[in-house]
């Protein structure tokens, strides 16, 4: 198998990649048998079976023994994150995921799952959990090959950064990655807040949303929005899975819209205009996949340049203007977004049951503020997660 890396191409030189979500299960479990359910569900899925090989700046999946890993671990969930997040992937070994036993107790534990965008979406990871918690109940987990997105690709103002990139072309190797993550990551730091609201609370917000004609999505960037000055970019991750299935890659899209929260209307008002414009995209096919099939059409070397460019390890005239086009410069969102909505998958398996998730999305190098909701057991979680530690989470939700 040898499968050309196209529309997730330039997560690869992109240093904030690791998407984390935390699963607290109650149930007796060994460490044998955690252990155990962890290797079939990491042999259930195709894509945690490969490695990326690069070839004269293209990049491929191709065929390769599994390196993934599970560790058993007195820390935090903040020291792991900030362990992991300045830690590469080796993507040419085959290692797209790291797993972390928490709290491990007689009455249950909890699970760090921390996996490289490569490896798959938010959605896959909920179905890699699923996986696990199968194998863990006594049940062989259903083996699923990788399926990504492939959409048409559009040339818009690509082959104008092309022709002019073929004058300064360089290809780049995972020696080059390396530096980035050295240099990035010695003088940079995120954090995490998470808010976790009842069952009673959370159906509450659905019911009102529903009351309302709004998605909860845009019921919480109205909130979030509502102290904010001025035009605010809020960018958005979607679900493109056209037919639903169950298996890991990267199967996201995204968009993004402008608002500017009117003070003089109510906060659901404002959620009604915002939930207008993100429909309005995500019902049109060519808004919807647009910055996938941006940047499918770039040189993949030029991409690598551009994410280098973000962390300023590399510069060339061509890879800073790209940079600054898709804001990888000074001027990034103020808000993205990703709801993983209710767990797609059972909250109980045999003696074992999920009672809470809090799902992390990675600090993308063109976002300032990354927000992550998930709900499980009824109970929805938010996380923040941002570079810069100064926005308060519960002051965001102020007023939900």
């Amino acid at each position: 198998m040898k499968e050309l890396i196209t529309t997730e191409r330039s997560d690869l030189f992109d240093v904030n990649m690791i998407i984390v979500i935390r699963t607290d299960i109650s149930g007796n479990a060994s460490r044998e048998a955690i252990r155990s359910a962890f290797e079939k569900a990491v042999n259930a899925h195709e894509i945690l079976n490969t490695r990326i090989i690069l070839e004269n700046g293209s990049a491929y999946y191709t065929d390769g023994a599994s390196a993934q890993s599970l560790e058993f671990t007195e820390k935090t969930q903040a020291e792991i994150i900030a362990d992991e997040e300045k830690r590469r992937f080796r993507l040419e070994n085959g290692e797209y995921l790291r797993a972390f036993c928490m709290r491990h107790t007689e009455k249950g534990f909890s699970m760090l799952f921390c996996m490289h965008h490569l490896g798959g979406d938010g959605k896959s990871l909920i179905y890699f959990i699923g996986s696990f918690m199968e194998a863990l109940s006594g049940k062989e987990p259903a083996y699923t090959q990788m399926v990504r997105l492939d959409p048409p690709v559009s040339r818009l103002l690509i082959s104008h950064y092309n022709k002019k990139w073929k004058k300064e072309r360089r290809v780049f190797d995972f020696d080059d990655l390396d530096k980035a993550y050295e240099s990035y990551w010695n003088t940079h730091k995120t954090f995490v807040e998470e808010i976790t609201f009842s069952a009673e609370q959370t159906a509450d917000m659905l019911r009102s949303c529903k009351e309302n004609e709004v998605r909860l999505t845009s019921y919480i960037t109205a909130v979030m929005l509502k102290n904010s000055d001025g035009l605010c970019s809020v960018a958005y991750a979607a679900d493109g899975r056209l037919d639903r299935n169950r298996a890991m890659g990267n199967q996201a899209t995204g968009l993004s819209v402008d608002h500017r929260y009117k003070s003089g209307q109510s906060v659901w008002e404002n959620a009604k205009t915002i939930h207008r414009m993100m429909h309005k995209k995500l019902d049109d096919p060519a808004s919807k996949w647009f910055v996938l099939n941006f940047l499918a059409g770039f040189d993949p070397s030029l991409l690598d340049a551009m994410d280098l460019e973000a962390v300023g390890t590399y510069t060339s005239k061509t890879s800073r203007s790209l940079a600054k086009l898709m804001g990888y410069g000074e001027k990034k969102r103020d808000l993205s977004i990703t709801n993983l909505t209710r767990l797609d998958i059972p909250d109980e398996y045999g003696g074992y049951h999920i009672e809470n998730a809090s799902f992390i999305p990675p600090v993308v190098s063109n976002g300032k503020n990354i927000v992550g909701i998930v709900t499980a057991n009824g109970r929805m979680t938010v996380t923040l997660h941002t570079h810069e530690g100064t926005l308060s989470l519960a002051a965001l939700l102020e007023g939900i």
